[in-house]
């Protein structure tokens, strides 16, 4: 009641200007809460007033997007069409666009990848100032340079920054100094990093290319809660840090030779080998296992706990799955093998997104439960059936750099929202105008890739 009072007694509230924001606060407020960008613009085409009002509350990720002119501009990208949303998408990307820095050996000629970076010359580094935006450092170095960025005076730099994560994209050399400071929390890296480097408070090491040295685990950081190991990598074996959360490891060892994952592992992404290590994991949210002919399944193996499934088999089919072996709470299954006869009963009623490539399950093995799909392509082969969307409303397509949503907005209406390589594609459209679109794109990729 105190509260209350104090509240209403605040001077200079102007009670009819904050009646009149407050839905747009609101709207704002469950606009972030939505992580994907084309579920903000479905959110806009809910009602009327939300769409007129839209440059009021709305804003985009606009998530691997290039610093390009023109991915907003119908004139310039013909697989941009919403121009009703042009100025929310323009002033979103705006506001991240100096979010991260690159810094190389020369700046000449950098690569589209680099996305929305800034540039800059590891020669002009050191006398660069680091902007109170700067979040992110991308290095790019050489095997040809003697690479020594990351000195005593660049680590004093960095502490007093607000950069929090460092992705070394290619090999580099770390003077033996003293560890990266500790309000670096993040590092990707494509080469061995000793671990006396590795700052204390690190909570997130992903190795992207494979390291020549095996990964003496006793030596990580305790505070690490996501670990990703390339595959075929080696590592020691001994206990995981406690608090990890997240673990790709894909090493192919004796079951006898490993050793129990820590119990506060919520995601786990690793080999058959390691299924018997699995099952008393309460808090496991996330599996992904990639099987061989070797890999038997028995109930209470993948733990209750479980709700997104991945299943992987390089080569033949993967084998029915009995209903049993999957936990009754699961919402999305990822099937991935040549084929998978198994049968409606075989997948849990729970289940509403599945993932798989064209042709993987058999039509007649998706039951009417599922609302979302998930369909990674391999090769320039474009290929997207029609009953797919018999039951679904929503497509996700992924084929190498390429990634876009399809989501059914009417009984013939579709919107499709991605990237596709360095193009940006948002379109509202019937089924066969965007089956048009998207055969070109894989087009543009095939011919784009011969020319390499």
């Amino acid at each position: 009641m105190t509260n209350y009072q104090d509240n209403n007694s605040i001077p200079n509230i102007d009670n009819n200007e904050l009646f009149i924001k407050l839905p747009f606060l609101l709207l704002n407020k469950i606009i972030r809460e939505l992580d994907e960008d084309i579920d903000r613009i479905c959110f806009t085409l809910v009602c009327k007033r939300w769409f007129e009002y839209r440059d009021k509350y709305l804003w985009f990720n606009c998530l691997h997007l290039k610093q390009e002119i023109g991915h907003f501009d119908i004139e310039k990208n013909q697989y941009f069409s919403l121009n009703s949303f042009k100025d929310q998408f323009q002033r979103s990307f705006d506001v991240q666009s100096d979010c991260s820095l690159l810094v190389k050996e020369t700046i000449v000629n950098i690569p589209f990848e680099s996305g929305w970076l800034r540039p800059v010359s590891i020669i002009d580094f050191e006398k660069y100032e680091l902007k109170s935006s700067h979040t992110k450092l991308i290095v790019v170095g050489s095997t040809a340079t003697d690479f020594t960025l990351v000195n005593k005076d660049n680590i004093e730099r960095l502490s007093k920054s607000n950069v929090n994560s460092i992705h070394f994209c290619r090999t580099f050399d770390i003077q033996d100094y003293e560890p990266l400071p500790s309000n670096i929390t993040e590092i990707i890296s494509y080469s061995d990093i000793k671990m006396s480097h590795l700052p204390l408070q690190l909570e997130r090491l992903a190795y992207t290319g494979k390291i020549h040295q095996k990964v003496q685990i006793s030596q990580l950081p305790q505070s690490l809660k996501f670990l990703s190991l390339p595959k075929g990598q080696s590592c020691s074996n001994e206990a995981f840090p406690s608090n990890l959360e997240v673990l790709r490891v894909y090493n192919i060892v004796k079951e006898s030779s490993i050793i129990e994952l820590p119990a506060t592992l919520k995601h786990l992404k690793t080999t058959g080998y390691w299924l018997k290590k699995i099952h008393s994991l309460t808090l496991l949210q996330s599996l992904k296992l990639k099987v061989d002919n070797n890999t038997v399944f028995m109930p209470g193996d993948i733990p209750q706990s479980v709700t997104r499934l991945k299943l992987s088999k390089v080569y033949g089919d993967l084998k029915s799955i009995r209903s049993n072996d999957i936990p009754k709470g699961v919402k999305y299954i990822k099937l991935f093998g040549r084929n998978w006869n198994g049968d409606p009963t075989s997948i849990p009623s729970t289940v509403e997104n599945i993932g798989m490539r064209p042709g993987c399950v058999l039509s007649g093995a998706l039951p009417p439960t599922i609302k979302s799909m998930n369909i990674e392509i391999d090769g320039d082969k474009f290929n997207l059936e029609n009953h797919y969307f018999a039951t679904t409303n929503t497509i996700i397509v992924k084929q190498e750099e390429h990634t876009y949503t399809i989501k059914r907005l009417g009984e013939s209406t579709f919107l499709v929202y991605g990237v596709a390589g360095d193009r940006f594609i948002a379109v509202i459209s019937d089924w066969s105008n965007i089956l048009s679109k998207l055969s070109k794109l894989f087009v543009y990729k095939s011919n784009s890739g011969d020319k390499k």
